[in-house]
């Protein structure tokens, strides 16, 4: 398509991701894989987040090296590398918005936030101050103090999508399997918005 554009003498100009994969069992084209002009400069993510570090390493060698990344808020782990979990220990690495584990595998996950939980709670299943993420999209109902130090609906609700973070504010109840909290959000991880509101919440245990 790009060439019968051309054919009429119309100049084009391409805009991609230089860094995105190629589609599956076929090969990038070639005005992505080599541009003539890459924009190198970083105004998505914070200065200090080492996720971007992290990611450029990967593109130029193919994989990031094992622990700390960038201003010491990203480490990628491995399960099978001890001194790489130590490096994620909450007196190392503060627990926050600030901070963030790349995981390869689900049970790296698992074991990474069940070593830090530990840390931080012990036998705990889940407490206040806890880092929580949504594993699913949903409209969440808005919680707003009632001046009785308990919480009710603000009328509104905010959506959350998969993948947002945000710290365990309250706990209503913890049964068995379900937890009934509320958790904040964290600042800008909401649809055009900088707000951090308190939002209901079920999380399995």
């Amino acid at each position: 398509q790009v060439n019968e554009i051309r054919s009429f003498g119309l100049p084009v100009i391409l805009v991609g991701d230089y860094g995105q994969l190629p589609p599956v069992k076929a090969e990038m084209n070639p005005w992505i894989a080599e541009p003539d002009i890459i924009l190198s400069e970083n105004f998505r993510q914070n200065e200090k987040s080492g996720i971007i570090p992290a990611a450029l390493e990967a593109r130029q060698t193919g994989f990031p090296r094992w622990g700390w990344h960038g201003a010491g808020t990203c480490v990628v782990s491995a399960s099978a590398r001890p001194d790489v979990m130590d490096a994620m220990l909450p007196h190392r690495m503060p627990p926050g918005p600030q901070s963030r584990v790349i995981c390869l595998r689900r049970d790296d996950r698992f074991n990474a936030n069940l070593r830090i939980h530990g840390e931080l709670f012990g036998s705990m299943p889940l407490a206040v101050g806890s880092r929580v993420m949504a594993l699913s999209n949903s409209s969440r109902m808005i919680l707003k103090p009632d001046g009785n130090g308990s919480w009710r609906d603000a009328g509104w609700n905010a959506y959350v999508a998969n993948g947002t973070c945000g710290t365990v504010e309250f706990i209503r109840s913890i049964g068995r399997k379900i937890a009934d909290v509320g958790v904040r959000i964290d600042a800008g991880n909401l649809y055009e918005s900088d707000a951090s509101p308190v939002v209901h919440a079920l999380i399995s245990l």
